[in-house]
């Protein structure tokens, strides 16, 4: 007699490309309504840096933090969680550092506004897609 087995359960992956273009077609929003409002140029590039600092190390951590998946790749699957993780937190350190040691001038306030609104923004996208 044959013991029963559970179905294998299939997880799907979130839909993280949708974010990124979401993400990409609000920074276009964002600088096209600023230079509709006549903000200066160091505005619209100090927000366009303040969002490639969210995104960039967002997107290395995605790609590392899903590129395995299954309970036979637990080890692998939480070894690119921690990869993913630590390179992003480096990135971005290094991005900041960067950015403030080598644009002069930068308006440091839209650099950080942009850096925190991305965030609130893929903390929504992330909430509106896992619902």
């Amino acid at each position: 007699m044959k013991t029963p087995t559970a179905p294998l359960a299939k997880l799907k992956k979130p839909k993280l490309m949708m974010m990124f273009i979401i993400q990409f077609l609000i920074l276009l929003v964002i600088i096209a309504s600023a230079w509709v409002l006549s903000a200066s140029q160091l505005t619209l590039m100090s927000i366009g840096i303040g969002a490639g600092i969210f995104i960039t190390p967002n997107a290395y951590f995605t790609y590392y933090a899903f590129r395995y998946a299954g309970a036979r790749a637990a080890q692998q699957v939480a070894q690119s969680f921690y990869r993913g993780e630590a390179g992003k937190f480096i990135l971005t350190t290094v991005l900041f550092a960067v950015s403030f040691a080598v644009v002069r001038p930068i308006d440091a306030v839209a650099v950080f506004a942009a850096y925190i609104f991305f965030m609130a923004v893929t903390w929504m996208l992330a909430w509106q897609i896992t619902k």
